[in-house]
């Protein structure tokens, strides 16, 4: 495993690497843009929660793709120590942010 290692580490394997992938800036384009979702992680609640209960962090955990409305996984932190709007099954996407 260290000789693998070594190995990629390499000057000779990773200049070779770095050419092929070329060194400008990558961008999303029209096409590939439909298939984000799919790439994003989103907020689900890990169990059953009742109205007004404050958010834990064993509360939720985040999930590979965003399906039905749930929120982008980066609002994790906004929604710790802030109170649910409605109750919500285990499994359920998170579909609100609370208000500051």
């Amino acid at each position: 495993m260290i000789e693998l290692l070594d190995r990629i580490r390499r000057e000779d394997f990773i200049k070779p690497t770095q050419e092929a992938l070329g060194k400008e800036a990558k961008f999303i384009n029209k096409e590939e843009r439909k298939f984000l979702p799919m790439f994003r992680k989103g907020l689900y609640a890990a169990r059953e929660f009742l109205e007004n209960e404050m958010i834990e962090p064993d509360m939720i955990y985040s999930m590979r793709t965003i399906m039905n409305g749930a929120l982008p996984s980066e609002n994790y932190p906004k929604l710790l120590g802030k109170f649910t709007d409605k109750k919500y099954k285990k499994y359920e996407p998170l579909t609100w942010i609370p208000s500051e």
